[in-house]
């Protein structure tokens, strides 16, 4: 599959490019291949390519919804080996790991299925480096104590 990204969700083409990077650490059943740039009113967006992955999309509704929690519950699996945690934002599940602040979110039933080995393959998150001053996320980690408010403006260490 080919994909031109709209850069919506990046300040700039480096924190586009350590994002892809993450993602491709992270999830290496959907690693995305920078083909090169589309020119879109005059604008340059990075071109990508991913693997198509097989799944088995048959069956009844409850079977289909199953196999929907089943990837999910894989996937919070894999996050939580690599050392993230779940941090609940505004009803939502999203992942922190705490030693790099990196933040994962959109690990939902529409972009984690399972591909023909029942593992979980995950399409299109959303993967921040450090969380917004402010934001929702900030204020959950605080009040979960992933983050020490007096630190919470400052870059991860790496």
């Amino acid at each position: 599959m080919v994909k031109r990204n709209n850069l919506a969700y990046h300040d700039s083409y480096l924190q586009y490019f350590e994002r892809l990077a993450i993602h491709n650490w992270l999830f290496p059943e959907s690693k995305l291949h920078f083909i090169g740039f589309d020119e879109n009113d005059g604008i340059l967006k990075p071109v990508t390519s991913q693997p198509v992955i097989e799944v088995d999309k048959g069956g009844t509704d409850a079977e289909q919804q199953g196999r929907a929690k089943e990837a999910e519950q894989a996937a919070r699996a894999h996050m939580q080996a690599l050392g993230f945690r779940k941090v609940m934002v505004n009803g939502q599940e999203d992942w922190y790991h705490p030693e790099s602040g990196t933040v994962v979110e959109d690990l939902h039933s529409e972009n984690v299925v399972l591909d023909k080995n029942r593992r979980a393959v995950v399409f299109d998150p959303t993967i921040y480096t450090v969380p917004k001053i402010g934001s929702a996320l900030e204020r959950a980690l605080i009040r979960e104590g992933l983050l020490n408010p007096a630190n919470a403006a400052a870059p991860p260490a790496f």
